[in-house]
């Protein structure tokens, strides 16, 4: 928005969003040489997806209530 053509300054936004943080959705090495390496690498793929898919939920739920909480204090 260009200042010079709006009737009202806008107010910034000085909400900081803290969110949790995850390393662990990252590609997995794995040296896959015989079968039961294999069956190892697919346990940790497994593992790993599972911590990724809850990471992913976990983010997603903060900004989505920070958003409705940002959106409540502006109607307010």
């Amino acid at each position: 928005m260009l200042l010079a053509c709006s009737t009202t300054e806008p107010k910034p936004n000085n909400l900081r969003l803290i969110c949790p943080q995850t390393t662990e959705c990252r590609p997995l090495q794995v040296n896959i040489q015989t079968n039961g390496d294999l069956a190892e690498g697919l346990n940790q793929a497994l593992e790993r997806l599972e911590i990724c898919t809850v990471a992913y939920s976990a983010i997603n739920k903060c900004i989505t209530d920070f958003n409705n909480q940002n959106r409540n204090q502006k109607e307010n």
